[in-house]
């Protein structure tokens, strides 16, 4: 369960830097279509934790601008404070890990449903 996670936090970091957040959906995708017990869960808490990861850089690397940056996004949202709006983004993140391993765990069923009826009797 572990390697599943860190590869799931891997793959997202991996997509979201070379492609972008969008395409982090796709890191969940093989847990669910090769782990089907508890994918979801694994996928969300992978894609969040690579999201957390990437908004702990920058706060490390560059973080009065980064702080800045969130309290502006902060205020768009009614006046959120900083770390609100990082829990917010941690969570956009697991709810697209969430829907990358439910989207891979259906593949997987439709693989087994299409095996059992192309089996021959």
């Amino acid at each position: 369960m572990v390697a599943a996670l860190l590869l799931t936090m891997l793959l997202s970091l991996l997509l979201h830097l070379l492609l972008g957040w969008q395409w982090t959906i796709l890191a969940a995708l093989p847990i669910g279509f090769f782990r089907p017990r508890r994918a979801w869960i694994i996928g969300a808490a992978g894609v969040a934790l690579g999201w957390s990861i990437l908004i702990g850089y920058s706060l490390v690397v560059a973080a009065r601008p980064t702080l800045r940056m969130l309290q502006f996004v902060g205020s768009l949202f009614g006046n959120l404070p900083a770390p609100a709006v990082v829990a917010v983004t941690a969570l956009v993140g697991g709810i697209l890990g969430l829907l990358g391993a439910w989207i891979g765990r259906s593949a997987a069923d439709l693989r087994e449903r299409w095996a059992r009826t192309a089996a021959p009797p």
